[in-house]
């Protein structure tokens, strides 16, 4: 369906999710971003790319292992538009606050599920 196109990308493909510039002949319904902070010591890996119109689920444990570095931690909450639907989802408590992966669990399937039929074109 060409009118329902999302990005969505995990951990290294959370940044490409995360940092992919589009412009108006290839823009998505929306992204989702699992796996990654949004901040990182290079400037072309921070942030979110996104148009500020398009809306953003971004997921990360508050523990994650492999973002535990001054540089790194954090969240993509501070580049969203919270105006257009975008969330960040930081897990800071129970079993999800210190893994990487994140969509194993049944309520964060059903949550970016929720998400991208939101976003959706029927």
């Amino acid at each position: 369906d060409s009118r329902n196109i999302f990005l969505v990308g995990f951990s290294q493909g959370g940044i490409t999710s995360a940092t992919l510039s589009t412009n108006i002949d290839t823009t998505v319904n929306a992204r989702v971003i699992e796996g990654w902070t949004c901040h990182a010591g290079w400037s072309e890996y921070r942030g979110i790319n996104a148009p500020v119109s398009e809306p953003v689920l971004a997921l990360v444990a508050d523990q994650d292992p492999w973002f535990q570095d001054s540089w790194t931690r954090g969240s993509c909450g501070r580049y969203m538009n919270s105006e257009n639907g975008s969330r960040s989802m930081v897990y800071r408590t129970g079993s999800l606050m210190s893994k990487h992966s994140l969509l194993d669990d049944s309520d964060v399937q059903a949550l970016v599920l929720e998400f991208l039929r939101s976003h959706a074109i029927d």
